[in-house]
């Protein structure tokens, strides 16, 4: 399931609306501060396709000046933030749009900038989008998809460039399990991308988001969660192989649970015997951060 895909599944955004209005919304309502887990690769990607849009090659420089003025911007608003890093920062064919690398004296000023506003920083240790997941905050600032496996109670898309007026996509992954065609938690919606394939490995053949959707609904999902919270790398890998692949087999041929409208033993034959990737499947229990800025 590529990103459109997963987007168009999920459906269009449940409200727009500026940052400066969910601040104060939630100074209003809670009395504190809007708590923000902030993308840093999403944040400096779009300050240098902005660059790029004035015209020349983009420097460095205009790069973290644009980055500064929105952190700035920011700043002025109630919200305290903390900005996700991962490890020595390259921007590296972001969905295939282009090729850059900023240098690590940049970054260093941009980490640098963000400390003195009074944000925090953490790095993490793999990938951003699940790290974004499991910080302990009203809602994440992110285009990566990953956000939506994760419990985030809000999504903000398409924040920048950003100003005090500007709205934005918010998500809701409540309104998510609640709706009425598809509702889906995140652990199914972690399922369905990868029965159906995603940008990290493919999945089984032949199975569509429409097949893929009712199985969300057994067991399945949950015991790949158990698994990655519970089991060493070996172990996981036989689990996976033996028990939960012949459970996938199963489930597609026989239909015991009756989740599918039909039988699909066809469909079944197509699935690996070494499905699904361990290494996926630990994004369920993902290794998260320690904090400070690069030396």
């Amino acid at each position: 399931m590529s990103e459109v895909e997963l987007l168009k599944f999920i459906g269009p955004p449940h409200d727009f609306q500026s940052l400066a209005s969910l601040a104060d919304l939630t100074m209003n309502e809670k009395g504190r501060q809007l708590s923000l887990g902030i993308d840093a690769q999403y944040w400096l990607y779009q300050a240098y396709q902005n660059v790029c849009q004035s015209g020349g090659p983009p420097r460095n420089e205009q790069i973290l000046e644009l980055s500064l003025t929105w952190v700035t911007v920011l700043h002025s608003m109630a919200i305290d933030a903390v900005f996700v890093f991962t490890g020595p920062f390259v921007l590296d064919r972001v969905d295939g749009l282009y090729e850059a690398s900023i240098d690590a004296k940049v970054i260093s000023s941009f980490q640098c900038a963000i400390l003195e506003k009074g944000f925090e920083i953490h790095h993490s240790l793999k990938d951003t989008g699940v790290e974004l997941g499991y910080l302990e905050v009203d809602g994440i600032l992110s285009n990566d998809v990953h956000v939506f496996f994760s419990m985030a109670k809000m999504i903000l898309r398409n924040v920048l460039p950003l100003n005090n007026q500007c709205n934005l996509d918010v998500y809701y992954p409540e309104h998510l399990r609640r709706r009425a065609n598809y509702p889906i938690r995140p652990i199914g919606l972690f399922l369905i991308a990868i029965l159906t394939g995603c940008g990290y490995a493919p999945g089984v053949p032949g199975l569509t988001i429409e097949n893929a959707y009712p199985l969300s609904n057994t067991e399945l999902g949950v015991l790949l969660c158990l698994a990655a919270e519970d089991l060493k790398q070996e172990r996981l890998e036989t689990y996976l192989r033996e028990t939960w692949n012949p459970k996938l087999r199963q489930e597609l041929s026989l239909n015991p649970h009756e989740f599918l409208p039909l039988q699909l033993p066809m469909i079944a034959q197509n699935v690996n015997a070494c499905f699904p990737n361990s290494l996926i499947v630990r994004y369920l229990a993902p290794y998260v951060t320690y904090k400070g800025t690069f030396s």
